[in-house]
């Protein structure tokens, strides 16, 4: 004698389904987490970073009084600032002192830019040739 199991196993319930009861005709829910076997530019740059070719920009003195212009102009604190990009004040403070020598991260300074309306132009990375040593613009 043979015996099937017909009984479906739940991994999960939609939101509303009652859980004790196991004659309702709910669908499991299942999560797929399969990802592309792809690097993106950014691990291809930081690859290339670690091997010391790239040397990531840093903050200059025309983005740094670019930013307080703007901030200024919209009559805005480093603080309020911050708080719409929902970053730490810090990291504000570091990105308007020339002096933080803080890398400049595209996804900041594009938050940044958005709530103050004004686009700004990230610095260009340093390359450093591996065999020369010889320092240049990308």
């Amino acid at each position: 004698m043979s015996y099937i199991d017909n009984v479906p196993v739940i991994i999960g319930h939609k939101k509303g389904v009652d859980k004790n009861n196991s004659s309702s005709n709910s669908t499991p829910t299942m999560k797929h987490t399969a990802s592309k076997n792809s690097q993106t530019n950014n691990e291809v740059d930081m690859r290339k970073i670690e091997a010391g070719t790239i040397i990531p920009p840093k903050i200059n003195l025309e983005l740094a009084q670019a930013i307080m212009r703007a901030r200024n102009n919209k009559k805005m604190t480093q603080k309020e600032l911050a708080r719409r990009v929902q970053l730490p004040e810090s990291k504000i403070k570091d990105y308007e002192n020339q002096n933080s020598n803080v890398t400049v991260e595209s996804s900041v300074l594009q938050k940044i830019s958005n709530v103050l309306g004004v686009k700004f132009e990230k610095p260009a990375p340093t390359y450093v040739t591996p065999d020369e040593d010889e320092v240049g613009t990308i």
